[in-house]
């Protein structure tokens, strides 16, 4: 489709002249995450791609931080003869910067008495069509794993988001209006239930010394949270849905949201470092009541609770089914010991929770926005790795 002489035309410094496979991405953040898992099951060589994203779904976060927006400037790039996706492909290719994205691998796994499953209809006629979206076994699983390059919810988002799956339609601005209505049920009908009703600590993984493996040892415990936030995030790029709002970096309190750190930790603020997306850390925070998840709505950056930044790999542990804290359980998912999650852009639900783990998995050339002085937060990323090194 791309002639060899407009490939010719471009400037010597073009990603397109140093990777021989570019790979895109028509869709959402979930189906970004999909065609990733593809990309892996069928063994294609890594070092070999550029990834990158059409926006053709409802958040279109990693679009939007990689410069490219949160919408196409032509609904049918995909038209007749592609040729408007052959334009967008050679104005990326002019106005883009190589840039490292991280890809994580998260495992979530239930007790017995519980369950792991996607949530939303098992036939979807939304364009979920990748095959590792839309299958799903009949028998309830305990265990399941999922990509992620830009971030995960324990709570809010994933009590929202699953509500809103089972409206999700095929069109963008109808699946903002679901979502919107689905928010406005929690925030003025229903109660968050804090996490602290679900979530032990966090524990980071044993290593062992010969094979730089995991061991069944168990590891280090973090301190426990406290104030009974209503929502954890685990993130790797620097954003929050999107907008270049940098939470961790601008965050100038949050300290209280653990006890006990410990020095030379992960939640040790002297070992803090600017976030970035390819640095194989992520930084975990919490919302930490309604006024501060409204002032997240409106914004406003300066009010999350800080955690830590954590190296793979680490787990998010919940109580057992018989050891739950004994205070009032006042929602339903509370009393049926059911969390909810988010993780780009899809929604889970665990019963009987046990545990979330998250492994450093691959890291991917993207390409980012860089045009002049604007440029896409990732790239931003890479040039300031490229600086300190």
């Amino acid at each position: 489709m791309i002639k060899t002489s407009q490939l010719s035309a471009l400037p010597p410094s073009s990603p397109a002249l140093s990777r021989h496979i570019h790979i895109w991405s028509a869709g959402g953040d979930g189906t970004v995450m999909s065609v990733f898992e593809m990309m892996v099951q069928h063994r294609i060589d890594l070092d070999l791609v550029f990834f990158s994203c059409i926006p053709f779904g409802t958040g279109n976060d990693i679009s939007q931080v990689l410069g490219w927006g949160r919408t196409t400037p032509h609904r049918d790039t995909l038209g007749p003869h592609l040729r408007r996706f052959e334009a967008l492909v050679l104005e990326r290719l002019d106005k883009s910067k190589a840039a490292r994205l991280d890809i994580w691998q998260v495992t979530m796994t239930s007790h017995a008495s519980g369950h792991v499953q996607r949530q939303g209809p098992h036939q979807r006629n939304d364009g979920h069509n990748v095959m590792e979206v839309q299958e799903r076994p009949a028998e309830k699983q305990h265990w399941m794993q999922r990509k992620m390059c830009s971030y995960v919810s324990l709570g809010v988002q994933g009590y929202v988001g699953s509500g809103f799956e089972q409206h999700r339609a095929g069109h963008r601005w109808a699946n903002i209006w679901a979502y919107t209505v689905e928010s406005a049920k929690w925030l003025f009908w229903r109660r968050f239930p804090p996490i602290t009703s679900f979530v032990s600590g966090i524990r980071l993984a044993a290593i062992g010394k010969a094979k730089k493996t995991r061991t069944d040892a168990g590891g280090e415990q973090v301190p426990l949270l406290v104030k009974h936030p209503i929502d954890l995030v685990i993130q790797n790029i620097p954003h929050v849905w999107g907008r270049e709002v940098d939470l961790w970096g601008e965050a100038q309190s949050g300290l209280e949201s653990v006890q006990g750190r410990q020095p030379l930790g992960p939640t040790d603020p002297s070992q803090w470092q600017p976030q970035r997306a390819n640095d194989g850390r992520l930084e975990v925070m919490v919302i930490s009541n309604l006024f501060s998840y409204l002032k997240k709505l409106a914004n406003y950056r300066k009010h999350v609770s800080r955690i830590g930044q954590f190296a793979s790999p680490f787990s998010i542990e919940f109580w057992p089914p018989d050891q739950r804290p004994h205070q009032a359980q006042r929602s339903r998912h509370e009393r049926d010991n059911v969390i909810c999650l988010m993780c780009d852009g899809e929604f889970y639900e665990m019963k009987d929770p046990k545990a979330v783990t998250f492994d450093w998995c691959a890291q991917i050339w993207t390409l980012g926005y860089h045009d002049g002085e604007k440029m896409g937060r990732i790239v931003h990323d890479e040039i300031k790795h490229a600086r300190l090194n």
